[in-house]
């Protein structure tokens, strides 16, 4: 807050305030306070007949893993940060993996 003299009239001081309001941006409290770890790059446990299978299998391996690791909060993909994910096939089986820095 600032106090500026204006001017004086009759032995009066008149005097103006003024106040300075800041922008904050606000989020969610979660996001404010995520914490991520190092990479984590899990593959499935065995080659699938499907790609959609091989993913699931990856990703159900990523998040075990993530929550094994660093607690369950952790093991959410949807909050993983720097998220890669590959697939390849071989001998028409399919092997995924998911790799991200799980974040809580």
């Amino acid at each position: 807050m600032q106090i500026w003299k204006l001017a004086s009239l009759n032995g009066k001081t008149l005097t103006a305030v003024a106040i300075t309001f800041g922008v904050f941006s606000v989020g969610y409290p979660s996001e404010a306070l995520a914490v991520c770890k190092p990479t984590l790059s899990m593959s499935g446990p065995l080659p699938n007949n499907t790609k959609a299978g091989a993913q699931l299998l990856a990703r159900s391996t990523w998040q075990a893993n993530a929550s094994h690791n660093y607690g369950g909060p952790y093991a959410k993909w949807s909050k993983a940060q720097n998220k890669q994910s590959k697939c390849v096939v071989s001998s028409s089986k399919h092997t995924c993996t998911y790799s991200a820095n799980p974040c809580n």
